[in-house]
Order: C-alpha cells, then structure tokens, then sequence
C-alpha cells in the first residue's frame, strides 16, 4: 500500500498558491487530488476534476465520493474585481465558503481555508496579531472576512490561514508580484513600486509547507502566516535587482498618495508569525534574499508553467 494513505482535495488548483502547492506535493506523503474551476490542464487531465465552489450540488457530490481526509480552500477573486463584481465576491467568498463547511461538517473533513492579511485596513502602524480585530476597507477583504466568519459559524475541525503577499512562480499561468516584475524587466519597462505600503511577504514554498503541516495537525483555529521581514514594494524589487547583479534604475518609487487607485490602500499590513511557528514547530521562514539568489538564473528563461 502507498505511503500516501491521507488524501487532500484542493480547491483553486490553479493560481498561484495551488499551483505550488501541486508542484511540491510530492514531498509530502500525502495524496493530493486538485481541482478546477475552468480548464483543467493537460498535466492533470487523468486526476484532475472541475468543481465550481457556488455549486452546493457539486460539492457535495464531489467531497461524498471523494471522501479526502482534509480539504485546502484557496478559491478567491482578483482584488480589483472584487471592487468591480461585489455580488459575485460574495457569492464566491462568503456563500460558497459556508456551503463548503457545511459539506465539510457533514463528511467529518478538516476545513484549511486560505484567507487574508487585507481583513485589516493597515492603520495599526505595528505587525497585527491575533488579539487585533480585523477591519477591512476593501470589498475583498470585507468578504474574506465574512467567509471566515460563516466558516466558524458551521464547522469546528478547520484553520484559517491569513496569508501576507505570496512571493513565488506561476505554475501554470503569469499571476502575481513577483511574476509582475520579472515581466517588466524583460521587457526592460520601469517598475512603479510603493515605497509606503508594508507588508510581511511570504515566500510560496514556505506557505505550502504550513499547509500541509496543518493538514495532519490537529490545531483548530485562525493563524497568521507572514514572512520574517516588514518591507515595502520597492524594498522587495530592490532585493530582486541585487541578486541579479544588476543596476536598480528601473525602479521607480511612489507613494500611495501619488496615484488614484480604484481599490483602497492599505499601508501597514504586517503580520506577526509567532503563532503560527510555534504551531508547525517552525523557528523562522526562507530569507528572500537568499530566495531570489537560487532563482535568479532561471529568472529570464521562463518561469515553469507546467508541472
């Protein structure tokens, strides 16, 4: 019999976060089943299935036959579209949230549902921790928190994770900061970077491992999953450039008063970790520096769409 007796059946399998998530399973033992909300690629066409998460009816026929011991929610909008489709934010982040949990509950599965550092508005001016109550300013945020909220209401066996910036690869489609700025210096365009927003990011290899650690854990409860070191925008592109060995004249420093943007800003959004290491037994997180040196070769010749 294989080692991989645990089964996890993952929910947004292909953005950024899923897609890693997939990448790196094979290190763990576990069996990871993903699924697709549109096209399924053809990597995972044999293991892969469709699932829409505001379907009830398929959630509950696909989590009844399934029967995976835990279940990894990572569905969610764009923030931008969030702000433009609030409706469908809701539907997605909250209603399709609680009726996750509700099928959740009635299999007995374990519920890990990623969420975010944007359910706090970033006024604090220090790392938030678990004592801070959340006070969201954007559609986005709004709704993740009330997805957390409905999750509680129904289910007891689950951990919300929320999760700092992700900085990592697109697996199977250009998608996120990091993603972003490669793009703009291949193409050698400037990169308008904040120089007053904060924030805790985390390094996507890092967020897997917490999640599968969680998977097997028995912790019930909402965590804070940030990286060792409050930086802003164009602190992060500074350290890209340094491991490149390469000038930093592309980098163009704003300020968040600068520009009109048609989401809120949020300035400070640093989280506080402590909890969360000594859940997984973890003493710290992967340096980015050191992150984006073991990277930086493969940098111009294409992140790795496919698994």
């Amino acid at each position: 019999m294989s080692h991989k007796n645990k089964k996890i059946l993952i929910i947004g399998s292909s953005g950024l976060v899923g897609g890693n998530l997939l990448a790196f399973s094979s290190r763990y033992p576990l069996l990871t089943i993903p699924t697709f909300h549109l096209s399924i690629p053809d990597t995972f066409q044999k293991t892969g299935l469709h699932l829409d998460i505001t379907n009830p009816n398929a959630l509950r026929e696909i989590l009844g036959t399934v029967q995976p011991d835990c279940v990894v929610n990572l569905s969610c909008m764009e923030v931008v579209r969030c702000e433009n489709e609030p409706d469908r934010a809701h539907q997605l982040q909250v209603t399709g949230v609680k009726d996750l949990a509700v099928v959740c509950k009635e299999y007995n599965i374990r519920l890990i549902h990623l969420s975010s550092d944007m359910v706090y508005s970033g006024e604090k001016g220090s790392p938030y921790t678990l004592k801070d109550e959340p006070d969201p300013v954007s559609v986005y945020g709004r709704t993740k928190l009330a997805g957390e909220r409905a999750l509680q209401e129904v289910l007891d066996n689950f951990v919300i994770v929320r999760s700092a910036l992700v900085l990592g690869k697109g697996r199977f489609r250009i998608g996120g900061f990091l993603d972003w700025m490669i793009k703009r210096i291949a193409r050698q365009e400037k990169l308008p970077l904040f120089s007053d927003q904060l924030r805790t990011p985390i390094i996507v290899d890092d967020l897997i491992a917490l999640i599968f650690a969680l998977a097997e854990s028995s912790f019930t409860g909402t965590l804070l999953a940030g990286g060792a070191e409050g930086l802003s925008r164009v602190e992060m592109g500074e350290k890209l450039f340094t491991a490149m060995g390469s000038s930093k004249k592309l980098i163009n420093p704003i300020s968040m008063d600068s520009i009109i943007s048609s989401v809120p800003l949020q300035r400070d959004l640093r989280l506080d970790n402590s909890k969360i290491k000594e859940v997984v037994g973890r003493e710290g997180f992967t340096d980015i520096d050191d992150y984006f040196l073991r990277g930086v070769k493969s940098v111009f010749d294409g992140f790795p769409r496919q698994i």
